[in-house]
């Protein structure tokens, strides 16, 4: 059973616990987004040239990694306080596994492209859902505040991985994307 993007947020908001479950994993999934970025540069830093990534090149992307991680520690802080003003304890979670990436991660590309590559598809799917949030006429005024810089930034970021990951790369890691869309399922 598929659904859209907006029938899950439709149901996280109906659900009783459901909101404060999901801005837990938010915040799981923003602050611990700042250590995977860190890890994709210093593989890049370490191997980029073998895989294309070179001279003036190199300089773009470990701007756009910087810019990128920045804007995902300040998004974790934009959970946190919506957090907080439930009550809620911002912190990463030791038992989460994510179904999504837990499909992305079988026999994935790690190469630097690849790892780029599941990094754009991970905003593509973020940015999904907060549209949705910001689309639901139900969706907390204090959700859809932070979420509205939240958005713009996920676009940027999206288009930035893609990019930088090119299209061969992108081709690549489709279908594990799609694969990690029906383990939750939501539709592509």
């Amino acid at each position: 059973m598929s659904r859209t993007s907006y029938d899950w947020w439709a149901g996280v908001l109906m659900t009783p616990g459901k909101l404060e479950d999901w801005l837990k994993r938010q915040y799981h999934s923003e602050a611990s987004a700042v250590n995977r970025i860190g890890k994709l540069k210093e593989k890049a830093e370490a191997v980029g040239v073998r895989e294309g990534i070179e001279g003036s090149n190199w300089y773009e992307w470990e701007a756009l990694l910087k810019m990128i991680s920045d804007d995902e520690a300040k998004h974790a802080g934009q959970v946190a306080k919506l957090m907080l003003m439930r009550g809620l304890e911002p912190k990463i979670l030791t038992e989460h596994r994510s179904k999504y990436f837990s499909k992305f991660q079988e026999n994935m590309d790690t190469s630097v492209l690849g790892m780029t590559a599941v990094a754009a598809y991970a905003e593509l799917t973020s940015l999904t859902r907060f549209q949705a949030i910001m689309a639901h006429p139900e969706t907390p005024i204090d959700i859809r505040n932070e979420f509205k810089t939240i958005l713009f930034e996920e676009e940027f970021h999206y288009a930035a991985f893609r990019r930088l990951a090119g299209d061969a790369a992108m081709e690549r890691a489709k279908f594990r994307h799609q694969q990690g869309l029906q383990a939750v399922q939501i539709e592509a």
